[in-house]
């Protein structure tokens, strides 16, 4: 069904989490659903692990702009992604 969506022209991206999963023909068949979306399968074997897998997608990528709208060449990666608070000035969004 995720294929033939994708198939269609729906832009989606498709992670799923997994939790404890034991088998490992369920992880690869998962797994496969994500594929067409770019999207990802984690899977969580404990409760650390499943906090981690939950938060990641989730996180925000964004950029810090300085004054002059320079970000300095620097990208806050996924696990060090924090929520901007939105001070517009123009088309710039400042965190």
């Amino acid at each position: 069904m995720v294929s033939e969506l994708v198939a269609r022209g729906f832009k989606m991206r498709l992670n799923i989490v997994g939790f404890a999963l034991a088998e490992e023909a369920t992880k690869r068949e998962t797994e496969q659903v994500t594929k067409p979306t770019n999207g990802r399968f984690l899977d969580a074997k404990n409760a650390k692990a499943l906090t981690h897998a939950i938060e990641q997608p989730l996180a925000i990528r964004h950029e810090v702009l300085n004054a002059a709208g320079d970000a300095g060449g620097r990208r806050a990666s996924p696990s060090r992604s924090r929520t901007c608070g939105s001070r517009s000035t123009g088309s710039r969004r400042w965190c």
